[in-house]
């Protein structure tokens, strides 16, 4: 019997201030177990069964819990770094000041889940279930991938997504989940992605500006741009078109390829590089009001 069933079965599930490294109980029907205070290091927990598992101030390095069944679970002040959860099913949890560093959660289920001040930090979440979140607090997702996630009903105001992949997030037809939320210039194209729309090709000769109906207003798209976004130039940078401005602009002014919108009302903005932040420039692209500020993040709102 391993050190971990021991301790398991000594403590009645309740097992405190413990180190747990090599243990493989992969496939085990563990029951309801509590842990605070411990420490789990290359364990293998894969297909294993935990009732209503409590993890309070734990931490897991290089742990395989792939398809672990530890819905309906607790997390508290926990660390969870370099593990594998694909596929895990911790739907209906409630995570607490937790994080997860470098963590393979493809496919993971944590659909209906209370997160508050739960980070994820250059994780893969491809094609996770994180629909009907609750958020009791912003939510950080750093470096992580979303491609095809699920994030039906969850709100996302707020998070920063500038330096995740979002590309085929599936979100509600009103696009409800990533209104005030911050995504950059550069991942424009995989929001038209979402609204179906085709994006002209960049090269050969210019076409005619095309009117894309936007809200209530109409704003012009061309070739040389991927997106009908503002051109905002600074000398730091000539230009923020991925494929080049319809216009040339200079460091000193500035050229649209569209009629400048009204300005809406002032919102709180992303901060920038330097953590100073950049005024807001108005620029209303389809159904959804894209945000480009001169820190070039965009804010979906």
């Amino acid at each position: 019997m391993s050190e971990l069933l021991d301790a398991i079965a000594e403590n009645d599930g309740d097992v405190r201030g413990r180190e747990f490294a090599g243990e493989d109980l992969s496939g085990e029907d563990l029951g309801h177990v509590e842990f605070e205070d411990c420490a789990f290091r290359g364990c293998v927990l894969a297909s294993a069964r935990l009732e209503r598992p409590s993890f309070e101030r734990c931490t897991f390095e290089g742990c395989d819990l792939a398809n672990v069944a530890g819905n309906t679970g607790f997390w508290r002040d926990s660390r969870v770094e370099d593990c594998r959860l694909v596929g895990a099913d911790l739907h209906k949890s409630v995570l607490v000041r937790t994080q997860f560093r470098g963590c393979n959660l493809s496919y993971v289920g944590l659909a209906e889940s209370k997160l508050e001040r739960v980070s994820f930090s250059g994780c893969d979440l491809r094609e996770a279930s994180l629909s009907q979140l609750r958020l009791r607090s912003r939510l950080v997702l750093e470096g992580c991938d979303l491609m095809r996630a699920e994030l039906f009903q969850t709100r996302l105001a707020g998070v920063d997504l500038t330096s995740c992949n979002i590309a085929g997030v599936r979100v509600s037809d009103t696009f409800r989940e990533l209104r005030d939320a911050y995504v950059g210039v550069d991942q424009l194209p995989d929001l038209a992605g979402l609204l179906g729309v085709k994006l002209p090709v960049a090269g050969g000769r210019r076409p005619p500006l095309v009117d894309t109906h936007s809200c209530d207003e109409c704003v012009s798209t061309c070739a040389g741009h991927r997106f009908g976004y503002e051109c905002v130039p600074s000398p730091a940078c000539p230009s923020v078109h991925p494929a080049g401005p319809c216009l040339r602009p200079t460091p000193t002014s500035h050229a649209t390829c569209a009629p400048q919108p009204p300005a809406p009302p002032t919102r709180p903005t992303a901060p920038s590089a330097n953590n100073r932040r950049a005024p807001l420039l108005a620029a209303c692209v389809f159904p959804l009001h894209l945000r480009v500020c001169q820190g070039h993040n965009v804010r979906v709102g």
